[in-house]
Parts: C-alpha cells; structure tokens; sequence
C-alpha cells in the first residue's frame, strides 16, 4: 500500500472540497441524493453531473464530486458496487466527452424507497 499515495489523494479531497463554494456543495449533495433516490441499478457521477446540469448548477471543479461521494457512503445514502471475484469497485466507462471514456466507479443507492434519508 503506498501510503504516501493515500495521503496526497486525501489532501487533494480536502483542498477540492475546502475551496468549493457552500452553493455548490449544497446542489452536489442534493444532486447525489437525488440520483440515489432515483436510480434503480448502478450509475456513476456521470449521472449527477447531468442532474447539475438540467439544474443549471456548475461546480467549476467536477472533482468536488470526490469527497462529497465519500461523504454519503459514509452517511448511508450510497454504497459502492463491489466485484464478488476481485473484491474491488466495479468501473464503467465515462459518457461524457471531456472525460474521454475514462473509467468511473459505480455505485448504488442505500435509500429504502418512500424513506427521506
């Protein structure tokens, strides 16, 4: 395990999300548990990323998404798609262009349908 590795991409989280605005803090945590609520199956930050979108909600740094992910696995509102065989996060390639099919984590909602989180 590199640890120093660790410690760089934790700080990184920290800054992103320290230098974001509370506004786009506030529409990404509702956007994520809006896609929770919503989906049915696996999605990837893709999926909210277009919820910003029809919202009219720009983040200006997409990688605010990071922490914020972290943050409601750890609330209970998403867990991640683990693979039974590797036991790793399952990835599926980026729709949207800038991202170049690029791998993204998968994940899936906590919610109990008809419950607020």
């Amino acid at each position: 395990m590199n640890l120093e590795g660790i410690a760089a991409r934790d700080e990184g989280m920290r800054r992103v999300e320290e230098h974001a605005t509370d506004d786009a803090k506030r529409a990404a945590k509702w956007a994520i548990v809006e896609v929770a609520k919503q989906s049915t199956g696996e999605w990837t930050t893709d999926a909210v990323l277009a919820m910003l979108e029809e919202w009219g909600v720009d983040l200006h740094d997409n990688r605010l998404l990071g922490p914020l992910m972290l943050s409601a696995e750890r609330a209970g509102i998403i867990q991640r798609v683990i693979c039974p065989t590797c036991e790793q996060q399952e990835t599926a390639l980026s729709e949207r262009p800038q991202r170049h099919r690029a791998p993204q984590y998968l994940w899936t909602t906590k919610l109990v349908p008809g419950v607020s989180p």
